[in-house]
């Protein structure tokens, strides 16, 4: 059998579409083309995109992105050990995010199946995402699941992101982790968590974070290191 996904009359062209037993073109437009050297030219093809059935209703949506070289994996098991015995339904977003001199295509294959080795639950893979696409995520999520290369850092944008967007975080604090950065306050560790926070500690510590962080603007971090507007 030969499909035609394009028919250019060339000798090969030719030559593939005369003495095929079972010729089929994936238009009408190919098949006309093809059926001056194979009158038996067929048309026939599937979509490329499979059909999901909506499942049942998720109870939990957790959001998580972050750079695809720093993404851990330790963190991602250890919360899908702590909702094992929920009898809620949650399901993880994923984005994600490549450095130049990355493969991308490489990423898009491996991530997924590297953090859906570690997390039992339903997993999305969102791939690569804009901001304004990622914010709305965040206000749509329960919480923001976010584990680097390292612990806690102030200087993540997207836990900062995240709390700025009234989300709280689930991450995993070192001994390096700023002082404010306090489980049960203003995040969550994941190390410290038995089982998933309630909506009532969801609450507390997305309001304790977002009061913490709503100070952290470019204006003032700007005027902090002698910039001004003008």
């Amino acid at each position: 059998a030969v499909i035609l996904h394009e028919y250019m009359g060339s000798q090969l062209d030719v030559q593939l579409a005369k003495h095929a037993e079972n010729c089929i073109a994936v238009d009408d437009v190919i098949a006309s083309s093809a059926r001056s050297v194979n009158p038996s030219v067929k048309t026939g093809f599937a979509p490329g995109m499979e059909q999901i059935k909506v499942g049942p209703t998720t109870d939990v949506t957790l959001v998580s992105m972050g750079m695809a070289h720093k993404i851990n994996l330790t963190g991602y098991k250890k919360l899908s050990q702590v909702i094992q015995d929920d009898c809620r339904r949650f399901q993880l977003r994923l984005a994600a995010a490549v450095h130049e001199g990355y493969d991308v295509a490489e990423a898009f294959e491996s991530i997924p199946k590297e953090v859906g080795r570690s997390w039992e639950g339903e997993l999305f893979f969102l791939g690569f995402i804009s901001d304004k696409l990622m914010s709305q995520e965040l206000n749509l999520s329960q919480a923001a699941v976010l584990f680097g290369q390292y612990g806690a850092r102030q200087s993540s944008s997207s836990i900062l992101g995240a709390m700025v967007h009234g989300t709280p975080v689930i991450t995993a604090l070192d001994s390096n982790s700023s002082s404010w950065m306090k489980h049960g306050e203003t995040l969550f560790d994941v190390n410290k968590l038995t089982k998933f926070p309630t909506t009532q500690e969801l609450e507390y510590v997305s309001k304790n974070a977002l009061a913490q962080v709503q100070g952290m603007t470019f204006r003032n971090f700007g005027q902090a290191i002698g910039f001004s507007n003008r």
